[in-house]
């Protein structure tokens, strides 16, 4: 029994030591050389710190930082909330002929999830122009107007501009639609030569997209860009796409999302044989002395589903929304509403630095500690725990950790948020241990020299480690 306890102890130091074993590594690792490192991982139950390295250097989380944004929203609207879409019109209906003497209003409130490809729901005006048939609407004299009044039509200006016109920086406005996105599809041949544009949906009624390219068929991956005012229908793409490809699809953000809205309810409403006499068109200022009438309110998913969706696909557009509707319409006061959650959340919001949502900005900046803390008073609150932890991808099984882990400890035992933008990458969430532990963890790394998927590995072999505390 003497030889056996000194035996225990070294076995025991041996797997608390793992993670700064991973550090050591990462010190030899040319990749990393350059690289600012910080984690802290905690206990969830007794809250001790099991293992730590600069928790409380400030660094940019990259996608983790949703994770204030969605609890924050669930704490203050609670999971069953839902956006609210309401359909209007100007003037007087006569319900004898079902002539409408005005125009017909489509008024958002910021809804992220209007005919969205993570909904399933199928086209939304379809439905829409169904019951306004039920309401005795047979003809309209004036026409359909997307009103985007509720807030500004807003992109955060800290973005990047190569980001702003791409799938992933889509803005915000107050009627959100389709995922604020349309698709360019290119085919392309011989490595070395330039693909040529095969088509482009949706597209607007009134207004034809300009594209240029010099898009080359190259490599193995999607490396292409596309660049332009996200206000403008004008757009230019370069980069590469892999070589013979067909109708290869590209996301680029919609220049006015409340247009296509409202231009596609007026074909909606033209095939359910309702006529307009004038073209659709979007506003975005209120006509003040206005008066509407209310025919239909749809209303959204309940932002439960709208947090998973958000944290599981990493979507900045849902997130960016949650930001605006906490803070009432106002973008600035819904990160004051984020912070001060944060705050009651027991993190020192002085080292807290939110430029955005949704993490796409380099300007923002946080600690592994004060994500730590954060988490673990989300799952203290008792109105959002088991909500807001489903929300994450689990290790193996969804969202952006599908791949991760898959295969090994991690998967089915690790839940968290992923982060990843050049040069800095980022998990955090929740472990359970191989030994029953359940801890709570961030680990961020910023200018690394290499990929994002070649540092993919390296994040996965110090998930591990801590699987062994």
């Amino acid at each position: 029994m003497r030889h056996l306890l000194p035996l225990l102890f070294l076995v025991t130091s041996i797997l608390h030591a793992q993670p700064e074993k991973i550090l050591e590594t990462w010190k030899k690792d040319k990749d990393l050389h350059y690289a600012s490192i910080s984690w802290s991982v905690r206990d969830l139950s007794s809250l001790k710190i099991l293992s730590e390295h600069l928790p409380h250097t400030l660094l940019i989380p990259a996608s983790t930082q949703k994770i204030f944004c969605t609890a924050t929203a669930l704490s203050s609207f609670g999971p069953d909330y839902r956006f609210e879409t309401t359909l209007c019109y100007t003037g007087t209906l006569d319900k004898i002929k079902g002539v409408l003497k005005g125009d017909l209003i489509i008024v958002g409130s910021g809804d992220p999830s209007l005919h969205s490809k993570y909904t399933g729901s199928g086209n939304i005006t379809d439905k829409w122009a169904t019951e306004l048939f039920k309401a005795g609407i047979r003809s309209i004299e004036g026409g359909v107007i997307g009103d985007a009044s509720a807030f500004p039509k807003a992109i955060p200006s800290n973005w990047l501009y190569e980001d702003v016109s791409n799938y992933y920086g889509a803005g915000v406005c107050a009627l959100n639609y389709a995922d604020n996105l349309f698709t360019l599809t290119f085919n392309s041949g011989e490595a070395g030569t330039q693909a040529s544009l095969s088509g482009m949906r949706p597209v607007y009624e009134s207004q034809p997209y300009q594209i240029t390219h010099s898009v080359m068929a190259s490599g193995r991956s999607d490396e292409a860009y596309v660049y332009g005012d996200p206000s403008s229908f004008t757009r230019s793409v370069n980069g590469t796409i892999p070589p013979n490809k067909k109708n290869y699809e590209l996301d680029a953000t919609l220049p006015d999302p409340a247009l296509l809205c409202a231009e596609s309810l007026q074909k909606s409403l033209l095939a359910q044989g309702i006529s307009c006499k004038k073209n659709a068109k979007s506003r975005y200022q209120s006509a003040a002395s206005e008066q509407l009438t209310l025919v239909h309110t749809h209303f959204s998913l309940p932002l439960k589903q709208l947090v998973q969706i958000t944290n599981q696909y990493s979507n900045n557009l849902y997130c960016e929304a949650l930001r605006f509707l906490l803070g009432k319409g106002d973008a600035e006061k819904g990160l004051q509403e984020i912070k001060k959650n944060a705050s009651n959340y027991g993190v020192d919001t002085s080292g807290l630095f939110l430029a955005d949502a949704s993490g796409l900005s380099r300007l923002n900046g946080c600690t592994t500690d004060a994500q730590c803390l954060f988490l673990i008073n989300a799952l203290k609150n008792q109105k959002i725990s088991p909500i807001f932890l489903q929300s994450l991808p689990v290790s193996g099984k969804s969202g952006s950790l599908a791949t991760l882990g898959k295969g090994t400890f991690l998967e089915n035992n690790l839940a968290a948020k992923s982060g990843y933008m050049t040069r800095a990458r980022a998990y955090t969430g929740y472990l359970k241990t191989k030994s029953g532990k359940e801890l709570v963890f961030s680990v961020i790394i910023n200018n690394f020299s290499c990929s994002g998927k070649a540092m993919k590995p390296k994040f996965e072999a110090f998930l591990l480690s801590l699987a062994e505390l």
